[in-house]
């Protein structure tokens, strides 16, 4: 009797350790989008604020650096493949009629030059705008 009473007690055991590596899993997942809404919320805050009070241009230019700050690693996939939707947004916050069509085919072929070396969102976009001119 002590046998199984000893087994059901480290099963009991195992599974309640599972159950907390499942809620923990959970939490941390729940918490990383968390921050990473409120971040671009942050970011966005911040964007707006400093664009009611100077000019249109470093409002866009605020606005770029935010978008490219949160979603740096959709832009390097998609530069991979040459476009997509965060491109085609990265391409008219910059204010590039073109868009996709251009931009995607260019960040593709210069993908080495541009995600060699982590660059700050304000480097990287100089970085396009100095190869696209």
């Amino acid at each position: 009797m002590s046998k199984s009473l000893g087994l059901a007690t480290a099963a009991s055991t195992l599974i309640f350790l599972a159950g907390c590596a499942a809620v923990t899993s959970t939490t941390n997942t729940t918490a990383d989008a968390l921050h990473t809404v409120s971040h671009g919320v942050s970011v966005s805050s911040r964007s707006s604020t400093n664009a009611s009070r100077g000019n249109p241009q470093s409002a866009r230019a605020a606005r770029t650096r935010a978008y490219v700050s949160i979603e740096m690693s959709q832009l390097r996939r998609e530069a991979a493949v040459g476009g997509g939707e965060h491109i085609q947004a990265l391409a008219e916050l910059m204010g590039r009629n073109q868009g996709n069509r251009t931009l995607g085919p260019w960040m593709q072929q210069h993908y080495d030059t541009l995600f060699a070396t982590p660059r700050s969102p304000a480097a990287f976009i100089r970085t396009l705008k100095s190869a696209q001119s």
